[in-house]
């Protein structure tokens, strides 16, 4: 995913940049095509990376698009990823990373989400799963542990909607 690949979709008129996010929403919620899905991830954190407030308000709308994007901020990262590599044998370290990138970026994608006046409603009904994502009990699995920033980002997005 290029700067310039995201400039020409932002460019693209509403109607289109809102099928090409139906589009991704498809893609998000087929676990077994992994390829697809973080080629998803990838372009959802670009478009989310652009100030035009447009791409946040459409792709929030596409009801599975946050789920998704919860579940793999909600996953271990000891449990990775699966990633389709054919023939080759797996790597666990590689997919460790790869899975702690992707769930920076999802977490880093809500939060954008959430600045979006008009998706605050939808991130209201998320508020008590990103409590207890960021607010751990003992008696729950802390995900953020070996990540701090991720923690962070969730509690600025739950700050961000008790101050509006």
């Amino acid at each position: 995913v290029l700067p310039s690949n995201v400039d020409y979709m932002l460019a693209s008129p509403t109607n289109q940049l809102r099928e090409l996010v139906r589009e991704l929403s498809k893609w998000s919620v087929n676990k077994k095509d992994t390829i697809a899905r973080q080629f998803v991830f990838m372009l959802l954190y670009n478009l989310c990376g652009t100030s035009d407030f447009c791409p946040h308000y459409l792709i929030a709308r596409q009801t599975p698009i946050l789920q998704v994007l919860m579940e793999c901020v909600a996953q271990p990262p000891l449990q990775p990823l699966h990633m389709q590599r054919g023939n080759k044998i797996p790597n666990p370290q590689e997919d460790f990373n790869f899975s702690c990138t992707l769930r920076r970026r999802a977490t880093w994608t809500l939060w954008r989400l959430s600045k979006h006046p008009e998706n605050r409603s939808l991130f209201l009904e998320l508020q008590p799963r990103l409590l207890a994502l960021a607010c751990p009990t003992p008696d729950t699995f802390d995900t953020f542990k070996s990540d701090p920033y991720l923690r962070q980002l969730i509690l600025e997005t739950l700050s961000h909607l008790t101050t509006e």
